[in-house]
């Protein structure tokens, strides 16, 4: 049997995969929700073709508004928006100060518009349809596979 450097092996089902991680803050603290009005948000993303494995939003404070708060997450690639999660809203309907969590947003796009390549962009569409009195103290996170 070969010496441990030569005689390596990858784990049944993970193959190598790196799964990087990124966040933005949104709120307190990060961008702030504009009244009135749609706010992007631009999401990390690795400089290599990867795949969209995951979305959440990790909150404490929900966004306090006459109407509504929402995200939508999409992915921009050269002048073509597409939107690759249904529509999660930020406001006190999911996030209470009793049950701070993490939501997931639910994914759907298909594969092909989950996957980035180089050059491709990750954005969040936050839109308020009125005044915003109290920003949310949140976080929007993604889980990546890199693909070689």
């Amino acid at each position: 049997m070969a010496n441990w450097p030569f005689s390596f092996r990858p784990l049944p089902g993970r193959f190598g995969n790196m799964l990087p991680f990124s966040d933005v803050a949104v709120g307190t603290g990060g961008t702030t929700i504009a009244n009135s009005a749609t706010t992007t948000v631009v999401l990390p993303t690795p400089n290599t073709k990867s795949y969209v494995d995951r979305l959440s939003v990790s909150a404490t404070t929900a966004a306090v508004s006459g109407g509504t708060v929402t995200a939508r997450v999409f992915k921009q690639s050269g002048a073509t928006k597409t939107f690759i999660t249904a529509t999660l809203s930020l406001k006190n309907d999911i996030i209470t100060a009793a049950t701070p969590a993490v939501y997931t947003f639910p994914i759907t796009g298909t594969d092909a518009e989950r996957l980035l390549q180089p050059g491709d962009c990750l954005g969040v569409d936050l839109v308020a349809s009125s005044t915003v009195s109290t920003q949310p103290v949140a976080a929007i996170q993604v889980t990546f596979s890199v693909i070689s």
